[in-house]
């Protein structure tokens, strides 16, 4: 009997035979403590994964109106600021750069453009989300820096 193809989200690790499992935000900051006794090897976080985050919370949210999805997209915006796994801020907020991510255990120091445009364009969803919901979202206006 032929073996079935290994799931695209489930991919072996090129130096050991630990699977490398591809995870959402949330269930990767669930997992962090837990990899080493699991054997999971956790990827890297990147700012485009938050900044999509963002994105489909609000898609979401604009067609059921859920707190779900404003819950999730402002625990993605987080994640800029310091919400994550290593709880250290990506954000520069003099220049608007962002650290291109997270490994596992320190942050990324390079800070690529494609980072940036991440986490720009987050911050003008949320912003934009901020405005039009002026009265709902008093806790997420003020998380938000003022430049960028």
């Amino acid at each position: 009997m032929a073996r079935a193809p290994r799931p695209k989200h489930v991919r072996r690790s090129p130096r050991t035979t630990h699977r490398r499992v591809l995870l959402g935000l949330g269930a990767a900051t669930a997992l962090t403590a837990a990899a080493p006794a699991t054997g999971l090897v956790l990827p890297d976080q990147q700012p485009v994964e938050a900044a999509a985050a963002i994105s489909a919370c609000l898609a979401a949210w604009r067609m059921n109106d859920s707190a779900e999805w404003t819950q999730g997209a402002m625990r993605a915006f987080d994640w800029f600021l310091g919400g994550n796994d290593l709880q250290t801020s990506l954000v520069d907020p003099s220049s608007g750069g962002c650290l291109d991510g997270l490994h596992p255990d320190r942050p990324n120091e390079n800070r690529g453009a494609e980072s940036a445009v991440s986490y720009l364009l987050g911050l003008v969803e949320m912003r934009h989300f901020a405005r039009a919901n002026a009265t709902s979202s008093s806790a997420l206006a003020q998380k938000m820096p003022l430049s960028a």
